[in-house]
């Protein structure tokens, strides 16, 4: 597993354009079946490969199930948690 750790920054700062400048720490790790990146916060997403299905699953600290992003070579889909 690698693993790295940064500050996430808002994309808009160089144009003044955000709203809260402050940077997001985070941390990232890298294994060989899946990605996962955790923010400080409690958000984390992580990826991962199923068949031939890129799945993209992400949490917030409030909830119990990811809300998944399920990218298909011919179609994308969002999965909510009921």
């Amino acid at each position: 597993m690698k693993q790295v750790s940064s500050k996430l920054r808002d994309w808009r700062m160089e144009g003044n354009d955000c709203v809260d400048p402050k940077p997001l720490p985070t941390k990232v790790e890298i294994r060989d079946t899946r990605i996962d990146i955790f923010f400080s916060d409690h958000r984390s997403i992580w990826i991962e490969q199923e068949d031939a299905t890129v799945k993209v699953r992400c949490y917030n600290a409030e909830d119990d199930e990811p809300t998944s992003l399920i990218l298909k070579r011919d179609e994308i889909t969002i999965d909510y948690p009921e």
